[in-house]
């Protein structure tokens, strides 16, 4: 494949996931101001004289998309987002696109634990590791060990308390945003 032709479909793939929870992709996936690959951003309704969201959750979307069967997902990468999603108060979404021998394209997607427990993801376990990290390499065989969503602990660079994150499947997510 071309560099040309990769970039196609990258931008098709940030507006397929953006498009497919409600939302819009950013320009240039947010080489601007507007950081991010895309938007799920909080509109309103006036009813009467009030008022009345139409986005129960806005998100902030990072998508990153790799041929390998595992990403190094890096405290650097999430903070970026983070950082837009609160500015702009949206709840950051991390989407990983991996590769699996066999199996074909696998999505998952990242978030926050306030944002799992407002959509009543249940989490069924937790990443190994006993301490916070700074990056965690996220691969198809440690996710489809167990069933379900996973907590990871992330270290962040910002010199705060570590950030829980719940790893799930994004159809999943996806769906349960459709039910929200």
């Amino acid at each position: 494949m071309t560099a040309k032709s990769d970039r196609r479909k990258i931008t098709r793939h940030e507006r397929r996931l953006a498009t497919e929870l409600g939302g819009r992709k950013t320009f240039a996936s947010g080489a601007g101001d507007e950081k991010g690959d895309g938007r799920v951003a909080q509109r309103y309704l006036l009813i009467g004289d009030v008022p009345s969201p139409t986005v129960r959750y806005p998100l902030r979307i990072e998508s990153k998309m790799t041929s390998k069967s595992a990403y190094t997902m890096a405290s650097a990468d999430w903070d970026k987002l983070v950082v837009a999603a609160i500015r702009a108060g949206e709840h950051p979404l991390f989407h990983i696109q991996i590769t699996v021998p066999g199996i074909g394209p696998v999505e998952l997607a990242l978030i926050t634990s306030d944002l799992a427990a407002m959509l009543d993801v249940p989490v069924l376990r937790s990443w190994d590791r006993k301490r916070a990290a700074k990056s965690y390499q996220i691969s198809w065989a440690r996710w489809s060990s167990g069933y379900g969503a996973m907590v990871i602990h992330l270290q962040g660079g910002r010199g705060t308390l570590p950030d829980q994150l719940v790893l799930l499947d994004y159809l999943d997510f996806k769906n349960l945003m459709k039910d929200a």
